[in-house]
């Protein structure tokens, strides 16, 4: 494919029994610094440098919770090549680590950073694993959404929020109307479930849209994730918090039949409508519907609600349409052969 030529997708992690999977993005640009917003016991780190030129100074440094440096180390990571492992591959003290992992070329005052890291982490809390992309400093926000979330019911989301200042940082959340202020210590992560942060009745669902507004001046914002994960881990995604909201995205995965189910989530902060067309794997119209979207309330279906005349259909895209910007989400799941939840981005087109 002609690097001019416009193109989106994603990719998918999963076992043979489909009882773990979750998806990411595909990474645009490289950079030179990666942070890696959730690291535990379980979490495996991926890093690939793309240059032609061996990335020399790579160091890793691991924050806990409250900002403190709990561990660091630096390796050499050869050009085209990469290293997959454990924090305490690395740094043997950290084997019960809870915290992040911030990953800087930039470490050397006479030596400029390589832009040419890419990264992931996978981790499990039970049956299931989650995918998390490594953040570069354009993801981080002053004001995001995470399109859905859910408490109760066997479900649980948890908000995990990292500040790469050196000074505390103030931050608004706000649930279905209500809104809480948590602060952010310098260098610190929030990691906190939702049912506690907006006092949810955990014996009954509830649903709907996270926003957060960084009431902190003059940095540079948070970054980070909601982990949303079921009874015993065994349903894990991650949903990422971003800003970004567009008038046309593509969803580059559809599956409905033989087990496999697939729902849309949008969310306009202003009244709007949207065309949502299904597309065949040869991007052939298959069926449309015309939604509207009040401004604040979600708009949660799943594809065999939004086209009941579409029985089964393996492959292929969704492409939205609306008349002002939008933030999308679409979760893609299975209950036979595995039982497991993934979140696919959206690319734009």
């Amino acid at each position: 494919m002609d690097s001019t030529d416009p193109f989106n997708g994603f990719f998918l992690l999963y076992d043979d029994a489909l009882q773990t999977c979750d998806g990411a993005a595909l990474v645009g640009t490289p950079s030179s610094r990666l942070i890696f917003p959730h690291v535990d016991n379980s979490t495996i780190l991926h890093v690939v440098n793309t240059g032609n030129q061996i990335s020399r100074f790579n160091r890793f440094n691991v924050y806990d919770n409250t900002g403190n440096l709990a561990g660091s180390t630096t390796i050499e990571i050869d050009p085209h090549a990469g290293w997959s492992g454990r924090i305490a591959d690395l740094v043997p003290s950290l084997n019960d680590v809870d915290g992040y992992v911030v990953m800087d070329t930039s470490t050397n005052p006479f030596v400029p950073g390589s832009a040419s890291l890419v990264g992931i982490a996978t981790y499990s809390k039970g049956a299931d694993d989650a995918v998390v992309m490594a953040l570069d400093d354009s993801a981080l926000v002053r004001t995001g959404y995470a399109v859905q979330v859910v408490s109760g019911g066997g479900y649980t989301s948890r908000l995990k929020l990292v500040n790469l200042d050196s000074v505390q940082q103030q931050v608004q959340l706000t649930l279905n109307g209500a809104s809480v202020q948590r602060t952010i210590p310098g260098h610190g992560r929030l990691d906190e479930p939702l049912d506690q942060t907006f006092n949810l009745d955990s014996s009954s669902t509830s649903s709907g849209y996270l926003s957060l507004q960084l009431l902190t001046k003059s940095t540079a914002g948070v970054g980070g994730f909601v982990e949303i994960a079921g009874s015993q881990g065994l349903l894990l995604t991650a949903e990422p918090i971003t800003e970004e909201a567009d008038m046309t995205m593509v969803f580059s995965q559809v599956a409905i039949a033989d087990g496999f189910w697939t729902g849309l989530a949008l969310l306009s902060t202003a009244q709007a409508s949207a065309t949502i067309e299904l597309n065949s794997t040869e991007g052939t119209a298959v069926a449309s519907a015309v939604v509207t979207l009040e401004p604040g309330r979600p708009l949660v279906k799943l594809l065999t609600e939004l086209f009941p005349d579409v029985r089964a259909q393996l492959g292929g895209s969704i492409r939205i349409v609306a008349t002002v910007p939008v933030y999308g989400l679409l979760l893609f799941g299975g209950a036979a052969p595995g039982n497991f939840l993934s979140g696919i981005p959206f690319g734009l087109n």
